[in-house]
C-alpha cells in the first residue's frame, strides 16, 4: 500500500496506504483508509478516514466525513470533523467542531473548546472548560466536568472561570460532576452539581448533592 510522507505542502489520493506522515500542509482527495496517521501543521481530508491505529495531529485538522480508528485520536490544536467521531480514546486540547451524529468513545477528554453535534458518548468523559463548550447531549458511566484552569500546587485553589458549558439536552450516567454546566436534565446514580450550575431537572438512584447557589428546576430520587 505504501506510505505517505510530506514535508511541506503536498496533494494526494485517496486510498490505502500504511502510515500517513504530514509535516507542514497535506491535502488528501477523497477517503483514506491507513495503519496511521501523524500529522503537524494543516491537514485535509476530503471524504472519511478510517485508520486502524493511531490519529495524531498537531496544527490545524479538517475531515469532510467520519472519521473510525481503532485505537487513539487526537487532536492538538484546532479540528472541523463534518461526519462524526468513533474510536477507543479521544483527546482534545484547543478547540474541536463535530457537526455530524456526535462521538463515540470509550474514554473521551477535552479540554480548552468545543461544539459537539448529537451525542457525546463514552464510558469514561472528563472536560475542563473556560466555557466555549456547546453540545447536545452527554451519556457514560463516569462523567466529570470541571471549570476553570486547576493549579497543581496543593496551596491554590480552583480558579474557576465564571463561564458556562452548555448541553442542550441531557447528560445521563453513573457518576456526574459537574462544574460550570447549564443543562435542561441531569440523570445519574450520584449526582453533584456545584455552586456555578444551571440545571433544569435532576433525576437520581442513589445520591444528589447540590451546592449552596446552584440553580436547579427540581430534583428528584427515581425509583
Amino acid at each position: 500500500m505504501g506510505d505517505i510522507n510530506s514535508a511541506g505542502s503536498g496533494r494526494f489520493s485517496g486510498g490505502k496506504y500504511d502510515n500517513v506522515r504530514i509535516s507542514g500542509s497535506g491535502q488528501i482527495d477523497g477517503d483514506i483508509e491507513c495503519a496511521s496517521l501523524s500529522a503537524s501543521g494543516s491537514v485535509r481530508c476530503g471524504g472519511n478516514l478510517k485508520c486502524h491505529g493511531i490519529i495524531k495531529t498537531a496544527g490545524s485538522a479538517a475531515v469532510a466525513g467520519d472519521i473510525i480508528c481503532d485505537d487513539s485520536a487526537s487532536f492538538a490544536g484546532s479540528a472541523v470533523i463534518d461526519g462524526s467521531i468513533k474510536c477507543r480514546e479521544l483527546s482534545s486540547a484547543g478547540s474541536i467542531i463535530v457537526k455530524g451524529d456526535g462521538i463515540e468513545a470509550e474514554t473521551a477528554k477535552i479540554a480548552g473548546g468545543a461544539t459537539i453535534s448529537g451525542l457525546l458518548n463514552a464510558e469514561c468523559v472528563t472536560i475542563r472548560h473556560n466555557g466555549g463548550v456547546t453540545i447536545d447531549s452527554i451519556g457514560g458511566s463516569e462523567i466529570t466536568i470541571l471549570s476553570g484552569d486547576k493549579s497543581h500546587s496543593i496551596l491554590t485553589k480552583t480558579k474557576k472561570s465564571g463561564k458556562k458549558l452548555v448541553v442542550k439536552e441531557s447528560i445521563e450516567g453513573d457518576t456526574v460532576t459537574l462544574e460550570g454546566v447549564k443543562a435542561k436534565a441531569v440523570v445519574g446514580r450520584i449526582v453533584k452539581v456545584d455552586e456555578d450550575c444551571e440545571i433544569g431537572t435532576i433525576r437520581y438512584t442513589e445520591s444528589a448533592e447540590i451546592a449552596e447557589g446552584a440553580k436547579v428546576g427540581s430534583a428528584e430520587i427515581s425509583e
